[in-house]
Formats: C-alpha cells, structure tokens, sequence
C-alpha cells in the first residue's frame, strides 16, 4: 500500500482470555474487617498519569435480575470525510488530553445475571458518557432488593412487608486490578433503598471513584439481615464478571469503531487524539463489519439435507458460517507513509463485546514520535465456512469439502469511498519534565554483520520491593519495570530501522512495535550506533555522529569501538538511591553471533545485580564483561 491518498482499488465480492477466578471468598468477616478501608494504588508509584482507565463493561442487556434503565449511548456519524483534523466521537477530554480525562462521568451499576461464563455482571445505566466505564468516574451500585431478600430468607415465598425487606444489607468488597494484579481494595455498603414496591425496589450504595492505574474491578457481596443476625449469605467475586476500565495506561489510548443501529461511528475511549510516541490499541465489532459486507444479503447455502419435521419430510438448506477478517491500513505523515496492511486479532468475550456470542477484531498501533497526522481504512473479508458436522440429518448434496472457506464478500471500510480515510488526528504528549537526556556507551569490538544492542531497565525483584509486579498475573511480561525513551539519533541509516517503534529500554528484545529490519535482522533490543573519539584514516572517508548518524563524537573520550545509545528516558520510573540518584541496570546484546554480554560485578551497585549501573540523565561509560564504571555529567 503506497501514497498518501488512500486505498485507490474497487471495492468488490468473491465468489476468550479470561484471569483464573480468585480463590478468595468474601466473607461477612473480611468485609467487617476491611470497613473503611481504602488502600494505596501501590502500581501507581510507576505512573506519571493524572487519569485512570475506562471499562466496557457491557455492550448488550441481559435481564435475568430485572429491568435497569437504558444505556445512554453516544453516536458520531462516521460516514462522511471527517476534515476537520479532529477525531470524530465522544469528547471526554480536552484537546491536549494526553494524560488525563477531564470528564470522566458517572453511571450507575445494577447486579444482574447473565449468560457465558458467569453467573452475574454489573451492568452499567445512566452512564453520563457512554457504555464503558473509565478511570476516575463516579459509580453507585443497586442491588434488586428482592434479590437480597431470597439470599437471606430462600425458604420464605410470601412477599415480605417494604419496611421488614429494608433492615437487610449488602456489603461489597471491590477489588481493584492491573494486570492481574489486586493493588487495591474498598469495601461499600448499602446505604438506603429506591423503589416504592417489592418487585421495583433497590438497595443502593453511596458513590465511589475508579482510583487510577487500574484496569478492572471486581466484586464479592455479602448480605445481612439487622432483624435475623443468623440469615447471612454471599456472591463470590469468581463468579461475578470483572467490570473493565479504560484510562490507566494514558498516554496510550484506545479506539473503537463500532455501531449505533445502522450508523457507522469511531470514539477514542479515553477523548482526545491517539498520542505521539505512545500506543493505540483498536477494536472493530463484528456488527460493524457484518453491517459494511451487509451480511444479511450473502448467500450462506452449503449444500441439502432431507430434513423431518411435524410438517412432514423434504429437502432442505444447510447453512455454513460466516467468519470475517478484518486488517486496518494506517498512515503517519513521518515520512513513511502507509504501512503494510495489519490483521487484527479476532476475540470473543473481549472488552468491546463481552458476550460469549459476540467478536471484535483488535489490535495496537504504535504511535511515531515524529508524526502529527493519523488516517486509517479498514479491509473486510468475509468468508463462508462449510460446517456439516452440524447437521444430524441424511446430507443429500454437499457443495463444498468439510471446513472449506469460500470468499462471499471484500469492502473496503472508508468514511466516503476510495481513496478516503478516517482522520484521527495526532496529539503531542504532555510536557514530561522527568524526561532527561541520558547517554550509554558501551566498549565493544564486533565483526561485520554484528551489531550492538542494549537490554535493561528495572531488576524484578528490587521493582517489587517498591510494591511494583514485572509481570501480568498469567505470568507473561508487562513493562512495568523498563524505561520509556525516545532516540535521539535517526541520522544512521543501518541502526534507524531498529529505532522506529522502540519505545522502552527493557529486558525483552524486540517490542511488538519495532516491526523494521536492517540487513536481514529486526531489532535485538536498543539499538546502539558505533562511536569512535578519532577516525582512523584506513577507515576511509572521516564519519560523525552529528551528520552520519555514527563515528566521532565529541561525549566519547574514550577511543575505538565505544557504542552509544542516545536517548530521552523518563527518570521517573528508575531507581531512586539514597541520594536521589536515579540508577538503570543494561547490558549489551551483540547480534548474529555473541549474543549476551557475560554477568558482571560493579561495587558501587545500589543493590546487587549482574547487570552495569548506568546513571539517568547522566553519560555511564562501561566495557562489555568488565565491572568497570565511568560516570560523567552531560554538558
């Protein structure tokens, strides 16, 4: 996909990841003892955001508990060309909203049942934004009253007096997540009733804050009775589903393209413009995409079945599955224009659509450092699955081969035809004033075709003294313990590639966003450019960092072979001394042969590691293997 003016082809036609539930019960006793209590986001010491994060709690009703009020939705029509540089869609924020949601609204959640997985869910009404709930709203929750009165007294059927059902209780234990991980809890209890009859009658809770940092919570309840202090009874918090929140991880922000009927619409969840140097992730509903194919006009026969009914018996169709594919096209003005096309993830029960019938196609862009416009397109496939295992009657024709997929339709999702493309706009980032320029050479002498990388961040086990986990609770890796930095040198034209989409000096190597190659390799980690303090003259012709991207520079004193990463790195999140210093651990990885530098012993460590000691905002000078440090202030 090339040019900057879109897709330019005519449209044509062919021929669940849920957390293990909590071995925790919520007893009567742990919400007595925890009354009042409202601890610290202890995940929070790592974040500079004001904001925290919004949830989709539900997309669709269910009505087994009885009937809540409407969800106030927000629509945006998306099917004319958006020109006014600005993102269609709810506006939650102000226009730099980088870091925060201004409004994050209120909303009330109702205990209802519901099908799938669990057995109950809270079910977001009077939603002052729209159906997600978002860090830092304000929520109450109501609980059928009768609902709490058959879990107290199950054996008594008669319909109990208004004033007698009004001594009972519900105590909630909410827990508050992020990543898997419980870093806070509060405990709420039922303060009054609404409703003026058994069957309409709701207990109600006074109000709370989604704190931030969080991105979901979930709920236990109890249930007294102030005239029966022997009737008691609970919801585990395992079988009631986790109410998701958006907001926590700003700058990274999240985009939904979805339906309201018929109507096409886009909301960035968090308001605002997706955010230079940070992520989007993107979700797109399979309604919306059942709605650009028009679904219900594709013929979906797979072959005739002699079906037996009360009727009689005859020949009848059998019918396949549609299942679509959906990539999105992306195009940045920083200088590379369209990138390939992306296919996105298919989920069920995501947190776009939560219902186990239901799927959303999702994935992440990142965001470059440089850009400040965004367009994207999305491109549907739409197949027919040919399914006879389904059918238990006598198959009479078969058109196609068991699991055979058979293209019915391809569209091109643009707001107004080729060559037109959604126009998310682009934000700047929020002044950052922990954001230093720090400098790592490291001394190292490697063959053609190697290259030299950094790996580091934050050790495991000192981020978790700090209250901060490394990890999602599934075990697999966050970066919780890196350090976001943004390069400074793109002058190099061998290194450059790794640099696009690097966005933490972290443990793991290669980002999900650095997706560059250079000669044959994607990114090993950091990538670092080849210095020298003096060109040799059999070297050739005399090569500078300030217009080569690589040899001399004036901060090298040290000699041949000193590779250096330069960067902006946020101080913030590395470790703080005794004296205020602010300590990162690195190694290097050389590709195409040495791989990981041998552990190393440096004695002025803040804590022991086998990794170099470099200073934030500083110049750190090491050499691969040794335990030797150098530590010079930037001019």
């Amino acid at each position: 996909m090339g040019g900057s003016e879109g897709f330019r082809a005519a449209e044509g036609a062919g021929g669940s990841g849920r957390e293990k539930p909590l071995a925790h019960v919520p007893t009567l006793s742990y919400i007595r003892d925890s009354l009042g209590s409202h601890q610290t986001v202890a995940g929070c010491i790592m974040m500079k955001v004001k904001v925290r994060k919004v949830g989709a709690v539900v997309l669709g009703a269910s009505s087994l508990l009885g009937a809540t009020e409407t969800i106030t939705g927000c629509s945006a029509d998306t099917t004319s060309p958006d020109t006014s540089g600005e993102p269609d869609g709810i506006a939650l924020g102000e226009a730099s909203s980088a870091y925060s949601i201004t409004n994050p609204g209120s909303a009330l959640l109702t205990l209802n049942g519901t099908y799938g997985g669990w057995e109950y869910e809270l079910m977001l009404s009077n939603s002052t934004t729209d159906e997600f709930v978002r860090s830092g709203e304000t929520l109450s929750v109501m609980i059928p009253a009768w609902f709490v009165w058959q879990r107290l007294h199950a054996d008594q059927w008669e319909e109990p007096a208004l004033e007698r059902v009004q001594k009972t209780k519900a105590h909630l234990a909410l827990h508050y997540y992020r990543d898997g991980h419980e870093v806070s809890s509060q405990t709420l209890t039922t303060s009054g009733y609404t409703g003026e009859a058994y069957w309409i009658l709701y207990a109600t809770t006074e109000s709370f804050v989604v704190p931030a940092g969080v991105d979901e919570i979930r709920v236990g309840f109890a249930f007294t009775d102030d005239d029966d202090a022997a009737a008691t009874g609970s919801i585990d918090v395992s079988v009631v589903r986790p109410v998701t929140v958006f907001g926590g991880d700003l700058p990274d922000k999240t985009v939904l393209f979805d339906n309201d009927g018929q109507t096409l619409r886009q909301r960035i969840l968090e308001g605002g413009a997706p955010v230079r140097g940070a992520d989007l992730s993107v979700g797109y509903t399979d309604y919306r995409a059942d709605t650009v194919v028009d679904a219900s006009k594709l013929d979906r026969r797979i072959g005739k079945q002699q079906a037996y009914t009360r009727f009689g018996s005859g020949i009848a169709d059998m019918f396949g599955m549609l299942v679509h594919e959906v990539s999105i096209g992306v195009y940045f003005d920083d200088g590379q224009g369209w990138r390939e096309e992306q296919l996105l993830t298919a989920k069920a029960n995501s947190t776009f659509a939560p219902q186990n019938w239901r799927t959303s196609y999702e994935g992440r862009v990142a965001i470059p450092s440089n850009a400040t416009k965004m367009q994207v397109y999305y491109h549907i496939k739409t197949w027919l699955v040919a399914d006879y295992s389904r059918y238990g009657g006598q198959i009479t024709e078969k058109w196609y081969q068991d699991g055979q997929r058979i293209l019915l339709a391809e569209k091109w999702d643009n707001p107004a035809g080729p060559s037109s493309n959604y126009d998310l706009g682009v934000e700047a980032p929020e002044q950052n004033d922990e954001m230093r320029r720090t400098v790592v050479f490291v001394k190292a002498e490697t063959e053609p075709g190697q290259d030299l990388f950094l790996r580091g961040g934050i050790d495991h086990a000192a981020a978790a003294a700090r209250g901060i986990h490394c990890t999602n609770g599934d075990g697999t890796a966050n970066f919780k313990c890196a350090l976001p930095i943004t390069h400074l040198n793109h002058k190099n034209p061998t290194t450059n590639p790794w640099k696009v989409g690097d966005k933490f000096l972290d443990w793991y190597g290669q980002e999900g966003t650095q997706t560059g190659a250079s000669h044959g390799w994607l990114a090993q980690g950091s990538a670092a450019d080849w210095t020298t303090n003096a060109w040799p003259q059999e070297f050739g012709a005399e090569k500078t960092v300030a217009t080569d991207g690589y040899g001399i520079e004036p901060l090298n004193t040290y000699g041949l072979h000193y590779w250096m990463l330069d960067v902006m790195m946020d101080c913030s999140k590395a470790y703080e001394g005794t004296d205020g210093t602010r300590w990162f651990e690195v190694k290097s990885f050389v590709s195409n042969g040495p791989g990981w530098e041998p552990d190393v012993q440096q004695t002025d460590a803040p804590y022991a590691s086998p990794n170099h000691f470099a200073k934030c905002g500083q110049v750190s000078v090491f050499e691969r293997g040794s335990s030797s440090a150098v530590y010079v202030k930037l001019p």
